[in-house]
């Protein structure tokens, strides 16, 4: 019950929401969310797991075990999604170059990303940027004007 009165710090509204509750993340179980915090400063150049495993104090083992419990995934497929959410953020929102989104997202190249995104979203970065625009130019803020 005392969950419900955490709350995580403030943000500015062009700051992504995160993908869990810090605050009840770090209750209850501080060492998970030291490696989530460390992975969200480190969206551009990945941080290898035994150095997440480090920060966290815990054997890279201990941290693939508390991730599994804790967030339902290995922490390099949470990784991943954190990345490509910040990816799919800024092909919508902004108008960078898909090379620079593909490099301030940690990939190695622009096909890397290319491939990835398309596995985690379903499209095409340039379709998701695409319907991004056309959402916003529709009267209803929706694709097909629904």
């Amino acid at each position: 019950m005392a969950s419900v009165f955490v709350y995580d710090e403030t943000r500015a509204a062009s700051e992504p929401q995160p993908a869990v509750s810090m605050g009840r993340l770090a209750l209850r179980e501080p060492r998970v969310a030291a490696a989530v915090r460390a992975m969200e400063q480190a969206l551009d150049r990945p941080l290898p797991a035994e150095a997440l495993a480090r920060r966290a104090g815990v054997s890279l083992r201990r941290l693939e075990m508390l991730f599994r419990e804790h967030l339902g995934a290995s922490p390099g497929a949470y990784y991943l999604s954190l990345r490509l959410s910040a990816a799919r953020r800024l092909v919508t929102d902004t108008a960078l170059p898909l090379a620079e989104v593909a490099e301030r997202t940690g990939f190695a190249s622009l096909s890397a990303f290319s491939r990835a995104f398309r596995r985690h979203a379903g499209m095409t970065a340039r379709k998701a940027r695409a319907m991004a625009r056309a959402g916003r130019a529709s009267p209803s803020g929706r694709e097909g004007g629904h």
